[in-house]
């Protein structure tokens, strides 16, 4: 597990909702990382919910973008539900989606 790296973008590198899936497994065991930037990806809605399973478990996370994901309804329910239990992060955008 990296314990340096504190800021990483991932931003428009096409990586759908399997391939965040994977990204979500690593932040559940990264405490490091501060920003993470996932925008212009279409992880859509199972991407959400991936990443909202790995900020119920993650403590270090301050800011995440995901602008520009295809997110939904469906999606930020998922958010909604981690940021319930989450206490670490403090900014979040989802700009760009498909919210409503």
């Amino acid at each position: 597990v990296n314990n340096s790296l504190l800021f990483i973008d991932f931003s428009q590198n096409k990586m759908g909702s399997e391939g965040v899936k994977h990204l979500g497994e690593a932040l559940k065991v990264n405490q490091s990382l501060r920003e993470i930037s996932v925008g212009d990806n279409q992880i859509g809605d199972e991407g959400a919910k991936s990443l909202a399973t790995a900020l119920m478990v993650n403590k270090s996370l301050q800011i995440m973008d995901l602008d520009s994901n295809n997110i939904g309804a469906e999606g930020v329910k998922h958010l909604g539900v981690a940021l319930k239990v989450n206490q670490s992060l403090r900014e979040i955008s989802v700009g760009d989606n498909q919210i409503g």
